[in-house]
């Protein structure tokens, strides 16, 4: 596999635990100095990567409440070791634009900062 190939499987592995609460995973996934910063419904939101694990894990699990699946890249840049990608995805029932920064480190993807906006 190649390193756009798996920059694109942190990303889908990112979506699938966000969506199953999975806090292992995503520790597994962030940076130690990542910081995630965004907008939802005009509120300015913003955390470090283990702040916002929390977050999201302390939420109801979408998973274990069948709510929708709906999460999808938009775009792609890979520049050596760093990758950005820009995706779609629903969040019970709110879309975001996600723009995610990757960084190869010790050979293999971390997501260093997500910035997202609620659609």
């Amino acid at each position: 596999m190649n390193k756009l190939q798996q920059a694109l499987e942190v990303v889908e592995h990112y979506f699938q635990a966000t969506y199953r609460a999975d806090s292992e995973v995503l520790f597994s996934l962030f940076h130690q100095q990542a910081a995630v910063s965004g907008f939802i419904n005009s509120e300015f939101q913003s955390w470090v990567a283990k702040d916002f694990i929390n977050n999201i894990c302390s939420r109801p699990v979408a998973a274990d409440n069948n709510q929708d699946y709906d999460k999808h890249v938009l775009a792609v840049e890979l520049n050596g070791d760093i990758a950005f990608i820009k995706a779609r995805n629903l969040v019970g029932d709110i879309y975001f634009t996600d723009q995610i920064n990757l960084i190869w480190s010790d050979n293999r993807w971390l997501i260093i900062s997500k910035i997202f906006a609620s659609c």
